[in-house]
């Protein structure tokens, strides 16, 4: 897989709010579950607005065509957040898209349909030294 990561940065870790973003082409488009993998060459756009313990994380995923493949809408919590021990929660819904041909007046037309899902995650991290 070929990723090209871009980070930008709009303000410090310090300030009261966060905002970053990432963009990455893959050759394969991996997806980590597998009934949502696209099998061909995509791009991968990741955005994070974060204030104190909250963030939400759109990624948003398309074909090099420009096709939407699948999007996701994480909302993160950092329940701990301690110098050796770290623990958060998050959720999203999710949405992968696939083309189908359908008969639409006896003519076969391409349409973009989309599959709904809910994922959750729970984090925990623990750090025996800092070598």
């Amino acid at each position: 897989m070929l990723k090209v990561p871009h980070i930008g940065k709009a303000q410090t870790r310090d300030s009261t709010l966060f905002f970053g973003g990432a963009a990455s082409i893959t050759n394969n488009g991996i997806s980590l579950i597998p009934a949502f993998i696209l099998g061909k060459p995509a791009a991968i756009f990741d955005l994070n607005l974060r204030r104190k313990r909250l963030s939400f994380e759109p990624q948003f995923r398309f074909s090099m065509n420009g096709k939407p493949w699948a999007f996701l809408f994480w909302w993160r919590y950092k329940m701990v957040n301690n110098s050796k021990f770290n623990m958060s929660v998050g959720a999203h819904p999710g949405f992968a898209f696939k083309e189908k041909v359908i008969q639409l007046d006896g003519k076969d037309q391409n349409i973009i349909t989309s599959q709904r899902y809910f994922a959750q995650e729970v984090v925990p991290n623990y750090t025996l030294s800092k070598k």
